[in-house]
């Protein structure tokens, strides 16, 4: 997900904002403000960030709870996502992880509701408004989750459910995602219905056709695991890396091309020697050659947290999850070093992209 703002870290996991969500931010504050008043507009803004941001701490700290760590939470317009640094290991661990954000996001709103219930006449009418609204938006954030199509929630715990059944977790994505089709569309041709009649939706069709469509790609990534479903990232690793200061510029870097050599990549090393990130070719010539002797490659890193940490017996199928089209780095770590990468060339050869 690109043009993201990291905002600080949450238990220990980067919690990153895509521009998007601050353009719906706006909106929901004007239209908050205009009937809540200014205030109550911007706390009720921090309490949506903080519901989806609570939906996500939900998924990540169940995942913690089977040994799977999170790499990191992005928050964008029509939601969030847990990043998560390997697939949960078993159906009922998938399941658990998946529900966890729906539950997070129920026990929100039954908490604004509380509120909204306990103290509606003694505090203000606009606060009292505002724990109702925000008890009705995280009660329809979790029902809405747990509709059975990925990529929702909800189509996780059947994808759950489907490989338990019959063992092939490859399949079982297929079927979750076939049926996300069917969910978006569904949930699409509602929103058309209620603009009919009177009922402006605009935002249901948006969420409905983006199901549809994320659910279509997850097909499509299902197809490709099957395909590379024995590859091992040891025969598509380079073992050996070039390494350059942060300080060198971007203009003296590709005078010294040859020196990334079939890693296509540099790692960046501090003054004690440690890889603190990685550049690839690709990002030395995105930079215009104007700015090159200016664009500095602490610039244009990529630090730890955003590449793929793994191991060479790891599968190829275990990362895809985790690999950042734009950039498609795979680690493997020798404590604070990085020892060998395999090639984004490589990858995309054997991914077919």
């Amino acid at each position: 997900m690109g043009a993201t703002l990291s905002i600080g870290r949450l238990a220990g996991t980067p919690v990153r904002v895509h521009w998007s969500l601050l353009i719906i931010a706006g909106v929901l504050a004007a239209s908050l403000s205009s009937a809540l008043g200014i205030a109550a507009a911007l706390v009720g803004v921090l309490g949506f960030v903080g519901s989806i941001v609570a939906h996500e701490v939900g998924h990540a700290l169940t995942a913690r709870r089977y040994g799977i760590g999170t790499t990191s939470i992005d928050l964008w317009a029509l939601g969030g996502l847990a990043r998560l640094e390997r697939e949960a290991p078993t159906p009922r661990s998938e399941a658990a992880i998946a529900a966890a954000g729906p539950a997070s996001s129920m026990a929100v709103g039954m908490l604004s509701a509380a509120v909204w219930f306990l103290l509606r006449g003694r505090i203000g009418w606009e606060w009292a408004s505002l724990a109702g609204w925000l008890a009705a938006v995280n009660i329809a954030l979790g029902v809405f989750n747990m509709l059975p199509g990925s990529p929702l929630d909800g189509g996780r715990v059947v994808r759950a459910w489907r490989w338990s059944r019959h063992g092939d977790r490859i399949r079982a994505m297929r079927e979750a995602s076939r049926i996300g089709i069917v969910v978006g569309w569904l949930v699409a041709g509602a929103g058309v219905l209620a603009s009919l009649r009177g009922f402006s939706s605009p935002m249901i069709i948006v969420v409905g056709v983006f199901i549809a469509m994320s659910a279509r790609v997850e097909v499509a990534a299902a197809d490709l695991r099957a395909e590379v479903s024995d590859v091992r990232l040891s025969e598509l690793m380079w073992w050996g890396i070039a390494e350059a200061r942060p300080d060198t510029s971007v203009a003296q870097m590709r005078v010294q091309r040859s020196r990334l050599g079939a890693a296509e990549i540099v790692a960046i090393s501090d003054v004690s020697g440690s890889h603190v990130g990685f550049v690839t070719e690709m990002d030395l010539d995105r930079v215009p050659v104007a700015e090159a002797d200016d664009v500095l490659l602490a610039d244009i890193m990529t630090g730890w947290d955003s590449v793929v940490v793994a191991r060479p017996e790891d599968l190829l199928v275990s990362v895809l999850d985790r690999i950042d089209p734009h950039r498609p780095l795979i680690v493997v770590p020798c404590g604070a070093m990085a020892c060998a990468v395999v090639p984004p060339s490589r990858l995309r050869a054997r991914l077919g992209i």
